[in-house]
């Protein structure tokens, strides 16, 4: 009987305590459906990396103002060694366009003085004396060269001329007058060459600079790795600048050549009556002797 009463109250403590236990798993499991879930922490914010900076070496040349001076000063001494080369031509050019200016105008003023001189004259002996105030120039070197054959025939021959000698004597003097007048018109021809020179070669001499310049500005941009237009442009008007400067030393000197040419024409054909003057007035002269 004891023993019953002993198991019974164990079971009956078992039983309690399931119970208890029971309740306080469902009380636990009540709370945590009728409260509100706790509020997640907020995420951190994702910030883009900063961008990576490129380790490249730095070949380019800086940002250059394109002005005139500012590209001679940075291109390269070969296309300076040109455009300077090309400055001096260009110079020279001008140079020969002052000379040549005053000296055919001067050639000019004197054949038309001499030839109105020479008409007050008669004779051939008596023409010196009209043209004592006629100043140095061809037309004057012609006649002193005409009368020095007259004199030095006159002189071996007597007064009196067969008519075999008058020809000979008057083609005497117009060998002695064009010698002189050749010579007179290789002095005016001084620095006709060099114009002729530098206006069909300085354009070329410029290009030729032009070349090299694109040459040595492709070179800096392959090495920089930059192909921006602040890069290309100042080396590229840089070596368009050569052709530029071949351009002004080309053209001034092709007009001058141009001009100087006619003008030497114009005092060619001047010379040409002279002689013609010259021989009639020969001429005449011999007819005077034979009567």
């Amino acid at each position: 009987m004891t023993r019953r009463r002993i198991s019974l109250m164990i079971k009956l403590a078992l039983c309690f305590g399931l119970g208890a236990a029971l309740l306080h798993l469902g009380s636990h499991l009540a709370a945590a459906q009728t409260s509100p879930p706790p509020a997640a922490a907020p995420a951190p914010a994702i910030t883009a990396p900063p961008p990576l900076a490129l380790n490249t070496p730095d070949l380019a040349p800086p940002p250059l103002k394109v002005t005139i001076l500012g590209m001679v000063a940075h291109a390269d001494p070969i296309v300076q060694g040109v455009m300077a080369f090309l400055l001096l031509c260009s110079a020279a050019s001008w140079a020969a366009f002052l000379f040549k200016s005053f000296t055919l105008a001067a050639a000019q003023r004197n054949t038309r003085a001499f030839s109105k001189a020479f008409q007050s004259a008669s004779t051939m002996e008596n023409a010196d004396a009209a043209l004592q105030n006629v100043a140095p120039g061809a037309a004057l070197r012609m006649w002193r060269a005409a009368k020095q054959e007259w004199d030095l025939t006159l002189r071996a021959t007597g007064a009196s001329l067969a008519h075999d000698q008058t020809s000979r004597l008057l083609q005497r003097l117009v060998l002695a007058m064009g010698s002189a007048q050749e010579r007179s018109l290789s002095q005016l021809g001084n620095w006709m060459g060099l114009l002729a020179t530098v206006g069909s070669t300085a354009p070329f001499i410029g290009l030729f600079g032009t070349v090299w310049g694109i040459l040595d500005s492709f070179e800096h941009i392959s090495a920089s790795y930059n192909t921006s237009l602040t890069v290309v442009a100042p080396g590229i008007a840089e070596a368009l600048l050569a052709t530029a400067v071949g351009l002004f030393a080309a053209i001034p000197a092709t007009m001058f050549y141009n001009r100087f040419a006619r003008e030497v024409g114009k005092v060619t054909g001047m010379l040409d009556n002279v002689t013609a003057d010259l021989v009639v007035f020969a001429s005449r002269d011999v007819e005077r002797l034979h009567q």
